[in-house]
């Protein structure tokens, strides 16, 4: 049996599940804003209150030490700049292959990432046994020159 999920209103712009803060866009898609979770591994929907979330906004998991492991769910086309600055604990991020563009200083204060990639170089990571990967998609067409500061490549 499919669990329900409610939402909440936060605002006149907002709606919240109680783990993710939304806002609905033009066209009936969202954008999620804001993580209110500090767990460990968390998984990006993708839909909220039926609309198909397409994009993560600027600093939406910023200064969230207790996480470690996110997913991206594949319908999301966009990340915001600083998304996951500050998380210093999140080793792994699974991101979408729709993902085109990392932006600027995405990565700001993630002292302990340890892998990058996306579900179908984490596959093929995986086989090969690596440890510490950064493995993007085909369709990645552009990477800020800050995207990856200051995350220590040497150790990836």
């Amino acid at each position: 049996m499919p669990v329900s999920t409610s939402y909440v209103l936060k605002s006149k712009n907002s709606f919240s599940d109680g783990r993710f803060e939304y806002r609905p866009n033009e066209g009936g898609t969202a954008t999620l804003l804001r993580c209110e979770v500090n767990e460990c591994e968390l998984h990006v929907p993708s839909t909220a209150n039926g609309r198909p979330v397409t994009a993560i906004g600027a600093m939406a998991f910023s200064g969230h030490t207790g996480i470690e492991s996110i997913e991206v769910a594949p319908s999301v086309k966009v990340i915001g700049r600083r998304a996951f600055e500050g998380c210093s604990n999140l080793r792994e991020l699974i991101l979408p292959d729709a993902l085109r563009r990392l932006p600027e200083q995405l990565f700001n204060g993630c002292s302990s990432l340890e892998r990058i990639f996306t579900p179908l170089t984490a596959q093929l990571a995986e086989r090969a046994g690596d440890e510490r990967v950064i493995a993007l998609g085909r369709g990645m067409r552009r990477i800020a020159p800050s995207a990856l500061e200051p995350v220590d490549v040497d150790r990836l």
